[in-house]
């Protein structure tokens, strides 16, 4: 059917050009072109090229679970925020988290004290104390991974037996 309708397009064209153009512009030309594309499979070519997205089961692709396209890991950092997030309404608690989250290492170790945290905070929020670092602090020890946040290996096992459900 396309393929009739694309002759009968091509025949008006034809016919338009007989009465446009001038005498000595010969037809030729043009209706070899015709002519040549008239053996050409118009609809086996489309068949080939057009996806209507509809596929057979033996067709059917193989496509990778959502959870295999992420653009990059999550961090620890990252992980520890959304979980601070979640747990925290208090702008100045989460801000003192955001901090003791910057003081974690690659493997989870805190890297500073309650106190130079106080210390450093005073500079932009002059009404934060030790108190208060330390509750953020204990806040995030229960978060995941265990034992996040500790000291050193000691603190680890001290961390895990106050936050683990007693059995």
């Amino acid at each position: 059917m396309l393929l009739n309708n694309n002759k009968t397009i091509l025949e008006r064209i034809k016919s338009v050009l007989c009465r446009v153009l001038p005498e000595d512009i010969k037809l030729s030309d043009a209706e070899r072109i015709y002519d040549s594309n008239e053996d050409f499979d118009w609809e086996g070519f489309l068949d080939d090229t057009v996806d209507t997205g509809q596929y057979s089961q033996s067709e059917e692709k193989e496509v990778p679970p959502l959870e295999n396209i992420l653009t990059r890991p999550q961090s620890l950092q990252n992980y520890l925020l959304w979980q601070l997030r979640m747990s925290l309404a208090d702008e100045k608690e989460f801000w003192v988290g955001e901090f003791i989250i910057g003081n974690i290492d690659e493997n989870g170790y805190f890297q500073s004290s309650c106190a130079d945290i106080a210390q450093a905070a005073v500079l932009t929020e002059p009404d934060i104390t030790t108190k208060d670092v330390d509750k953020v602090l204990c806040l995030i020890q229960t978060f995941e991974p265990a034992g996040i946040c500790a000291k050193d290996l000691c603190n680890i096992e001290i961390i895990l037996s106050t936050t683990s459900p007693s059995t």
